[in-house]
């Protein structure tokens, strides 16, 4: 287990030196167990460390010699593995330590140092949107949706490549129809949203998509009927269930088919 994190230091070029300084280890050394690499790691474990959004911003920094050590990185994946995933997995709006900020520069340096980052870097922000759920809506979701937002709307502008990605992870990682609760039409309204906003274009294949998974849905209503009518009381409950699910996808389809005037029509004047 990688030893705590040190606390920064009051002087940030004294950060610096030692984050620039880990990264030497898991080029000689392999099994990347170097202590001091493992302490900048951890500070993107849960619960991620106020040191974080320091470290990240020490990894943006030029290099002592002048280099850049967001080229290293990306020239070297797979030495600093470990660094890179924890870095992509980390939920950098939970706290107010200019972490979100950080998180978004270090993420969009990595693709503009490689592109062949593009994918995950997509991927972390499309899982990020995701992940916020009802509850997290109403607490700091707006935050973390509008840093989702800034962050694809600069990367599709930066890399093109960008575009496609979002477009074949929206329609690749839907929920199967069965998935419990409401997740599936939550993902769905997401996809239309992210789809929408950062590649207009392609708005019409995750259409197509939740069209798909609503026909989906009514096959197994369907299906389960023919349960529930030979007496099966157990098939009941969740026909009611995927009934909710098909009426969910419906209204994500009619919002996003329908044009604004037609969904909500202009009262006729008083004759």
């Amino acid at each position: 287990r990688a030893p705590p994190p040190p606390v920064p230091a009051a002087d940030f070029a004294a950060t610096v030196r030692f984050v620039h300084g880990s990264l030497a280890a898991p080029r000689a050394d392999p099994s990347g167990r170097h202590p001091d690499y493992l302490a900048v790691c951890a500070a993107f474990r849960p619960p991620r460390t106020a040191a974080a959004a320091v470290y990240l911003r020490a990894l943006c920094a030029p290099a002592v010699d002048g280099g850049g050590v967001l080229s290293a990185l990306a020239a070297h994946p797979v030495a600093y593995a470990r660094l890179i995933h924890l870095v992509l997995r980390c939920d950098p709006c939970g706290g107010n330590d200019g972490l979100a900020a950080a998180h978004g520069e270090f993420l969009g340096g990595l693709v503009s140092a490689n592109a062949v980052f593009c994918e995950n870097v997509v991927e972390a922000y499309v899982r990020m949107a995701m992940e916020t759920d009802a509850e997290e809506e109403e607490d700091g979701g707006d935050r973390r949706m509008a840093h989702v937002h800034a962050q694809l709307r600069a990367l599709t502008v930066s890399t093109p490549r960008a575009s496609a990605a979002l477009l074949a992870l929206l329609s690749a990682r839907a929920p199967h129809v069965s998935s419990p609760g409401d997740a599936l039409v939550r993902y769905c309204g997401r996809a239309l949203e992210l789809a929408r906003a950062h590649v207009p274009a392609g708005g019409e294949a995750v259409l197509e998509h939740v069209l798909r998974r609503a026909v989906e849905v009514d096959v197994e209503i369907e299906l389960g009927g023919e349960d529930a009518g030979s007496g099966d009381e157990g098939a009941v409950e969740p026909q009611k269930s995927m009934a909710d699910k098909l009426d969910g996808l419906m209204l994500l389809l009619f919002r996003h088919v329908t044009p604004p005037s037609a969904a909500h029509p202009v009262p006729a004047p008083p004759c």
